[in-house]
């Protein structure tokens, strides 16, 4: 059913469109500030336990922080894309050339670089939990008696598993919304 337009609210559309941009903007800083904020803390952690065998556990907190991270960005990439797709729907009887329509080339090429950086994204996510377990194996030994050391680096292994996981459910999620993915 298609929904009648007055021209109040045409007039409303600039307003919707201004803060839909506004939300659009804060949420993909704060997917990037997810990320480097990882990135701060998995060298910061991986650094501590290198340093110092006593602290070869720090280790193995890098692989819940990285599926935290990756959930975050997951959720952040999901509404971007929901809030594109209501930009888009807002200007779609517009004559001009728009970020969202289909038929220009910025909406194509915004899709690539960001499948790029999703790559680059878990690439480093699952290098990091990797490190992780490989610096604290030795001092944990999870292959012996049971201990909280021990389940922790097993819950790490869960995580590196999780994280390509995490990813792909967001790349269905993309192309089961129409023009989201397009």
């Amino acid at each position: 059913m298609t929904a009648v337009v007055t021209d109040n609210a045409r007039q409303l559309i600039p307003a919707f469109y201004t803060t839909a941009g506004q939300e659009l903007a804060q949420r993909i800083q704060a997917r990037e500030l997810v990320l480097v904020t990882y990135m701060t803390f998995s060298v910061a952690l991986l650094g501590a336990s290198l340093v110092n065998s006593n602290y070869c556990e720090l280790a193995l907190i890098i692989p819940n922080l990285a599926v935290a991270c990756a959930l975050l960005m997951v959720h952040h990439d999901a509404i971007i894309g929901i809030l594109s797709d209501y930009m888009a729907e807002l200007t779609k009887d517009i004559d001009a050339i728009r970020w969202h329509d289909s038929k220009s080339n910025y909406r194509r090429r915004s899709l690539q670089a960001r499948h790029i950086r999703d790559i680059a994204a878990i690439f480093y996510l699952m290098l990091t939990v990797a490190t992780s377990l490989a610096v604290s194996f030795m001092t944990v030994r999870p292959y012996g008696a049971i201990s909280l050391s021990s389940l922790a680096w097993w819950m790490g292994m869960l995580c590196l598993i999780a994280i390509p996981v995490i990813f792909s459910m967001l790349h269905r999620f993309r192309h089961k919304i129409r023009p989201f993915a397009q």
